[in-house]
Order: structure tokens, then C-alpha cells, then sequence
């Protein structure tokens, strides 16, 4: 197995904390307007809101570590590349039923047009996700050389 066999794992784990971590920004530094994105009603966004808001921010932000952790390539790496998929699409999915029931319920308070987004980001996730453990699992692993130089 060559060392290049990880680097497309190593990206995907490096790009989507990158993606993650600019989305928080607003979360953190400006709720109203991510809530304005958000809800129907303007109404609706309170300084209650904006703090859940910026709670949300905080925990996704700290949901990057272990995508951190899983880039280099120690030989724990496999089993925590997995591992770390495995939790963020039971977690996926489980966001993703959400989104689907409250937009087919359609008294959610939220646009249909972010319940959307949000559900097909969702679905995203998940296709790279299945990609990497079903697909091609061996991507996860570590290369030889590498071992051997630990």
C-alpha cells in the first residue's frame, strides 16, 4: 500500500473541519444572522435564540477534534477514522430525520428552503462517509511505510 493511499482521507478530514469551522463563525459572532436564515418569523429571534445559537456553534466547533485527531497517520489511525465516521453518520442520520419530519410536517417555524439545505448537507455528508467505510475502507488504513517508521 503506498503512502499516497491516505491522502485522500487526510484531505476529506482536513477540508470538512475547514468547512465546518467557517460555517461556525457566524454561529459565534453574529446568531441573528444565521437565525434570520433560519426562521420565518423574525419574531422569533430572541436573545434566548441567539444563545442556543452560539451554544450550537460551540459544540460543532468542538466535534472537529476527533476529525483532527484522525488525520495523522499513527497506526490507531484506522480504527479512530472509523470509528469518528461511524458516530458522525449515526448523527447524520439522525439530523436527517429530524430535518425530513419537520419539513414534511411543515409547522417546524424554520424556512423550507434551509430545512432543505440542511437535509441535503446531511445527505453529503453521509454519501462521503459511505464512500470511505463501505467503498473503499481501504483509504482509512495506514500505510505500511508509515508503520514502519513509527
Amino acid at each position: 500500500m503506498s503512502s499516497d493511499n491516505t491522502r485522500t482521507i487526510r484531505y476529506a478530514l482536513l477540508i470538512e473541519t475547514g468547512l465546518n469551522l467557517s460555517s461556525v463563525v457566524p454561529m459565534l459572532l453574529d446568531p441573528s444572522y444565521m437565525l434570520r436564515w433560519l426562521f420565518k418569523s423574525p419574531e422569533d429571534i430572541t436573545p434566548a435564540a441567539c444563545t442556543l445559537m452560539q451554544w450550537i456553534g460551540c459544540i460543532i466547533t468542538s466535534l472537529n477534534l476527533p476529525l483532527l485527531l484522525a488525520v495523522p497517520n499513527k497506526t490507531s489511525a484506522p480504527a479512530l477514522r472509523r470509528s469518528v465516521y461511524m458516530q458522525y453518520a449515526a448523527g447524520e442520520v439522525a439530523l436527517g430525520a429530524a430535518l425530513a419530519i419537520q419539513y414534511f410536517g411543515g409547522n417546524s417555524g424554520m424556512r423550507d428552503e434551509a430545512l432543505l439545505k440542511f437535509m441535503g448537507s446531511m445527505a453529503a455528508s453521509l454519501a462521503v462517509r459511505g464512500f470511505f467505510l463501505l467503498a473503499r475502507p481501504d483509504l482509512l488504513e495506514v500505510p505500511n511505510d508509515a508503520k514502519k517508521a513509527q
